[in-house]
């Protein structure tokens, strides 16, 4: 029992790495005193939070639910849904969501192109594409180098 709570600290830490800051931390705290705990911490079959991380933090007791879901990509999928249809979400954070995305979909054999991870996601490639931290793969780059040598444009070998 004391593993499963050190193994979901370190889920819980490395998934905020310090984004809370004290005030969502007294406001969830504040809520939790005044109102209970409307919202369970997620959790998919195997005990992965999936949604809840700060609730969480802020008390390792709050309520949970364990789902049925053991697909890494549909838990995240839960996740972005439930997050961004609830509160707003930093830009850096959904950057995380895509990039955890395309590791998922590229162990699976997929590409992990834009296109891929939105449907993936349920999302739109615009919205992908608006959050990627990595929009361009190297082979895209390859592709852009060619272009830009072809019209004449002088292009860094880094590109290419």
């Amino acid at each position: 029992m004391a593993e499963l709570g050190i193994q979901m600290d370190k889920q819980i830490k490395s998934y905020s790495s310090g984004k809370i800051d004290q005030i969502q931390i007294e406001d969830l705290k504040h809520s939790e005193e005044n109102i209970g705990q409307i919202y369970p911490v997620l959790k998919d079959s195997s005990g992965n939070i999936i949604n809840g991380f700060h609730r969480k933090r802020v008390n390792p007791a709050w309520k949970e639910e364990k789902l049925s879901i053991d697909d890494k990509l549909q838990s995240l999928k839960l996740r972005v849904h439930l997050n961004i249809m609830r509160r707003r979400v930093a830009d850096l954070e959904k950057g995380e969501w895509i990039m955890e995305a395309r590791r998922i979909l590229q162990e699976r054999g997929f590409k992990g192109t834009q296109k891929e991870i939105g449907k993936a996601l349920g999302m739109s490639q615009r919205w992908v594409s608006k959050y990627d931290p990595e929009p361009l793969q190297p082979h895209e780059y390859s592709k852009l180098a060619r272009r830009a040598n072809f019209f004449g444009y002088n292009v860094s070998s880094k590109f290419c």
